[in-house]
């Protein structure tokens, strides 16, 4: 407190090596003195010609570090650093980049930049430079596929000095992106077996989910991680026991030791979850899954009742504040089929299901563009639909559609009745581009050229849960063809 009041009345006269060390130094100490990190940065605005690239992600680096929002600096710090960038070394780009994705500020044309710069600058990285870079774009949402090979192969030579943070970090970047590169995750899955026993609750819990969404099926390392899991399980948080009884689940399935000791933990735990993450382990944890449901109810009815009962409604901002409040991207498999079954949407009949399954297998069997073309793999969430409805006059009209999640040639836009919604976790995931949402798009298109007052049936399969974005399409489609039984089929259920 003595050396932040001292260095208020000082400020002025410092110079910007002077400003970023004191920032630095605050922000390494752990010390959250917004005040002062707020006075540094308007001093180093007034000075931002005499900065240099250490003063600038020193700076940027001690907010991001403290997670303090630098507010209106960031409009003058950001554009003297990219005017500067090529002064930067490897250190300050890392810093840059990592302090950036902590803020979740994303700056697209910077991050470009910086991700050119860094490939420049490879040779001076060190181990924990490629590991926060990786995990600064991977966070921002950034495929950067040339610079991720690039930092994987870096990080192999130094494989023998890696610590766990570095290793859970690169893991869960490659994920995030969808960047299997089976030779690199061999090479740090024997490294990581070496020091498990130094592994932290968080990176034995982020390595395996990891490992789990990649579909990564390393047994040494699944056990090594399962036998410290089991001796450190009562200091896992709650997020990290549902992330991990998911990882397990998606692959092989726990031993029988891990599987005791996680479900011993839970059930210590039951009404400590939040509904996020009793939906995860309701689906990943079958003995305890009733229990796990009956808690997630209230959230489930909560969901439905805060659902707008017009389509007008929908237009305004009232069911963000329930996603908001609710906290849940994705109700899981069991939680979603409780929540449709709460909106009055029932189960396709089976011969509509067996189409589905083979119209989208058929779709997954003719390739996958984007792993072909850019050597990523991303979750492919196939949606099929068919309707077949009665207009006024009694003409009958049938149809089907077939829609992929992603970005897609002759992207339609949507009718205008209809709106996706941002889930409050994944906060930068699209969700217009769910396969759902085109599906319904599809749908909806074709059906508002018949005049009001259809009856009938829309039928739909998803080959994934819906998110909770994608439920409230279900609900407005509900409501644009009230005359039309809205039926819908996971495929997960099935699987």
């Amino acid at each position: 407190e003595a050396i932040s009041s001292a260095a208020h009345a000082k400020l002025a006269e410092a110079l910007p090596k002077e400003l970023s060390s004191t920032a630095w130094a605050f922000a390494k100490l752990a010390i959250e003195d917004a005040p002062l990190l707020h006075a540094i940065a308007g001093v180093v605005m007034d000075k931002i010609a005499e900065c240099d690239a250490q003063s600038l992600a020193n700076v940027l680096w001690a907010f991001g570090t403290l997670v303090v929002q630098p507010g209106a600096a960031l409009e003058v710090f950001l554009p003297a650093i990219s005017a500067k960038l090529h002064t930067f070394d490897a250190q300050e780009l890392a810093n840059t980049v990592w302090a950036m994705a902590r803020l979740g500020h994303i700056d697209k044309p910077l991050c470009d930049d910086i991700a050119a710069r860094c490939m420049f600058r490879l040779p001076d990285f060190v181990s924990q430079n490629l590991t926060n870079t990786a995990w600064a774009f991977a966070s921002m949402g950034f495929r950067y596929k040339p610079l991720m090979d690039a930092l994987s192969a870096a990080a192999v030579h130094y494989q023998g000095q890696l610590i766990p943070q570095e290793i859970s970090n690169l893991t869960w970047s490659c994920a995030k992106i969808g960047l299997l590169d089976e030779d690199f995750l061999q090479i740090i899955s024997g490294r990581a077996i070496n020091i498990i026993g130094e592994f932290d609750t968080q990176a034995l819990s982020n390595t395996a989910w990891a490992c789990a969404t990649l579909l990564f099926e390393h047994r040494g390392l699944l056990d090594a991680i399962s036998a410290q899991s089991q001796q450190t399980m009562p200091r896992f948080e709650r997020q990290e026991l549902s992330n991990t009884a998911w990882a397990f689940s998606k692959l092989q399935g726990p031993d029988r030791q891990l599987a005791s000791a996680l479900s011993a933990e839970v059930q210590s735990r039951l009404d400590l979850f939040d509904p996020q993450a009793l939906a995860n382990l309701a689906d990943s944890m079958v003995d305890l899954s009733e229990g796990l449901l009956v808690r997630l109810e209230p959230a489930i009815q909560e969901f439905v009742a805060g659902m707008p009962t017009s389509l007008t409604a929908w237009r305004g901002n009232a069911f963000d504040e329930v996603l908001r409040r609710i906290g849940v991207d994705n109700f899981g498999i069991a939680g979603s089929q409780m929540l449709m079954a709460e909106m009055g949407i029932a189960e396709p009949p089976p011969a509509f299901i067996q189409r589905a399954q083979t119209r989208t297998q058929q779709a997954c069997d003719e390739g996958d563009f984007r792993k072909e073309n850019f050597g990523l793999i991303h979750k492919r969430v196939l949606c099929y639909g068919e309707w077949e409805v009665v207009m006024a006059d009694g003409e009958l009209v049938r149809g089907s559609a077939l829609r992929e999640n992603g970005i897609r040639v002759g992207h339609a836009a949507p009718p205008a009745w209809l709106r996706s919604f941002a889930t409050p976790i994944n906060t930068q995931i699209g969700r217009d581009l769910c396969g759902e949402f085109q599906l319904v798009t599809a749908i909806g298109l074709v059906l508002d050229c018949a005049p009001p007052g259809l009856t009938g049936k829309v039928d739909l399969f998803s080959s994934s849960t819906p998110c909770c974005s994608c439920l409230a399409v279900l609900r407005q489609l509900q409501l644009r063809f009230q005359g039309v039984m809205v039926s819908f089929a996971n495929g997960e259920r099935y699987t």
